[in-house]
């Protein structure tokens, strides 16, 4: 295990309620890895005077709650505050996992860290407690900062490789853990490439077109189906084509360079040299290289960098590397090399099924893995001599292979292009994947998530999706027949200023049931709202099955409800 900064403290609160102002804290628990000892507190000045005595408090959702809830009672964190929620929220992009729901309960239950207790509320909002639930609260309490112990503990060692990149000063204020992946990126390049870190504080997004998306062609494909993927597209662009390094007619001797036959760029650039921005890039390809190799952690850390490193060039508020031509003339290029690709193998007889960004679906017909990759290193070779500084590391790869597709309308209503990234597939290696649907969704209901992994197996048996209405309500009241409070929604419920409309339902939710994280039961019977209603799990324990409100949970489980494919390919 990484070696945890001595002066450091874990804490959590048992309070009452969730009022900072009428609720009081009932017991606090403490760990403190000084004295390697877990303490369990009421005394508040006993409480603080350990805090004195720490440098770095650790907590979950501390920012929100437990520092705040202290303050009114007196007690100032004077230290640097660590608040897990916000850290796991702001790693869940590179974390290779997808929470249901950023509880510390669920969070720590999903990464295998352990089970947080439970304990009846009704024992912390009484104003006074028996001496066995005295007992039962500090059982509680330990657990919770049990497991936010080991969460820290997690963080740390997921994490720590990140720090050997940050310039010494962020390394010592946590940076490995605080900063967001933009953010962590931009200082590690200003750092390397020796550029100052400069910052746009109140930055105007400009706006350019993204990477191209390729609208399905058919609703429903079965086959061998491929997905051929550009090895880190948006870095080989910058790279390649020397993008950060702009053309100057006083300084640059060769033509400059402005795109090729598959497409112009806005911009023209250096084809003398790679610029200071491209030769640390190329540096951190073959460090990653050498990590990997060496099965070095760090490689990680150079992943992230190169991943993130095309969204800070296109954002204003890193102003050493900000550049709008730059981040526009890497799409365009990118693009024309999947629209080259697409037409390049459509013209050799392969069913073109779907493209994004950097990867490209398509159906062989000829169940020729050796053709397929002939046809790839050509259309590759044929990039590379486009370009002024061609790359041995620019390549395309497989990156999935697929025994059947479906692609569905949006059931994100903000969606501007309905069709696009909201899919289901099969592997040949026997994985259902979802894309974009409502049911990966964080908020959506255990209910749906339980049905489709009870699914799960029997879809990818029969390499099909789709199930009769009546086979799916059958599930759906089987599992609320167990509990009924299983499709209850979660909200998170902010301070009233936040809200401009009083008829909203997150307003009648703060009316009713106050600020901070609800799971509510959608029903027609009781509860905030009108018509239908959202109650607490409670109140929930009242209703039937028939007063409950199933819309949303249909509209989860709607993409696989059997119905008649408009457009569809069938290949076995």
């Amino acid at each position: 295990m990484v070696n945890i900064y001595q002066s450091t403290v874990v804490i959590d609160i048992e309070t009452t309620g969730l009022d900072f102002n009428k609720n009081r804290i009932k017991r606090v628990g403490l760990y403190s890895y000084q004295t390697k000892q877990y303490i369990i507190l009421s005394d508040l000045k006993e409480v603080q005077r350990i805090l004195n005595q720490h440098d770095v408090i650790v907590g979950y959702n501390i920012e929100n709650f437990d520092e705040p809830f202290l303050r009114t009672k007196g007690v100032r964190i004077k230290g640097k505050i660590l608040d897990l929620y916000k850290i796991i929220k702001k790693r869940q992009p590179i974390i290779k996992h997808k929470f249901d729901s950023l509880t510390l309960k669920n969070v720590c239950n999903e990464l295998g860290i352990g089970e947080k207790g439970d304990i009846n509320l009704s024992v912390l909002i009484a104003e006074e407690n028996t001496l066995e639930e005295k007992k039962e609260i500090d059982k509680y309490l330990k657990q919770d900062v049990l497991i936010t112990k080991r969460l820290y503990e997690w963080l740390e060692n997921t994490f720590y490789m990140l720090k050997s990149f940050l310039p010494a000063s962020d390394a010592r204020n946590y940076g490995h853990l605080t900063l967001s992946p933009g953010s962590y990126a931009y200082k590690v390049i200003c750092r390397m490439a020796e550029l100052p870190e400069l910052y746009n504080h109140n930055p105007t997004e400009e706006k350019y077109k993204g990477g191209f998306v390729l609208d399905p062609r058919m609703n429903v494909i079965k086959g061998n189906i491929i997905c051929l993927d550009f090895n880190s597209a948006y870095p080989h662009a910058f790279m390649m084509q020397n993008l950060y390094n702009k053309y100057n007619d006083d300084v640059h001797k060769k033509k400059p360079y402005n795109g090729n036959d598959l497409y112009t760029l806005s911009g023209t650039y250096s084809t003398d040299e790679l610029g200071i921005i491209e030769k640390v890039i190329q540096k951190l390809f073959a460090l990653r290289k050498e990590y990997k190799k060496n099965n070095d952690p760090r490689e990680y850390a150079i992943k992230i960098i190169i991943n993130v490193m095309y969204g800070i060039t296109g954002d204003p508020r890193f102003l050493s590397v900000f550049n709008i031509e730059t981040a526009s003339d890497c799409t365009k290029s990118v693009r024309g090399w999947l629209l080259y690709a697409l037409s390049v193998f459509e013209k050799e007889g392969y069913i073109i099924i779907y493209g994004d960004t950097d990867s490209l679906y398509l159906r062989d017909p000829f169940n020729d893995m050796e053709r397929l990759l002939k046809i790839k290193d050509k259309v590759i070779a044929h990039i590379k001599s486009l370009v002024p500084f061609p790359l041995d590391t620019f390549d395309m790869g497989i990156d999935e292979r697929i025994k059947s597709m479906y692609f569905f309308e949006s059931q994100d209503k903000k969606k501007v292009d309905p069709k696009k990234k909201s899919y289901i597939y099969i592997t040949q290696e026997d994985k259902l994947i979802i894309k974009g649907l409502a049911v990966i969704k964080g908020n959506s209901s255990r209910l749906s998530k339980n049905i489709i992994k009870q699914l799960t197996p029997d879809m990818i048996k029969r390499n099909d999706i789709f199930y009769k209405k009546d086979v799916i309500n059958k599930m759906i009241l089987s599992e609320l027949e167990k509990d009924i409070t299983i499709g209850r929604t979660k909200f998170n419920i902010k301070e009233r200023s936040s809200y401009k409309s009083t008829t909203s339902i997150q307003y009648g939710i703060l009316e009713m049931y106050g600020e901070g994280t609800h799971k509510l039961i959608k029903n027609r019977k009781i509860g905030a709202g009108k018509g239908v209603k959202y109650c607490s799990l409670k109140e929930a324990k009242n209703l039937t099955i028939a007063d409950l409100d199933l819309s949303t949970i249909w509209e989860e489980l709607n993409p696989f409800i059997k119905k008649v494919p408009v457009r569809s390919i069938f290949s076995f």
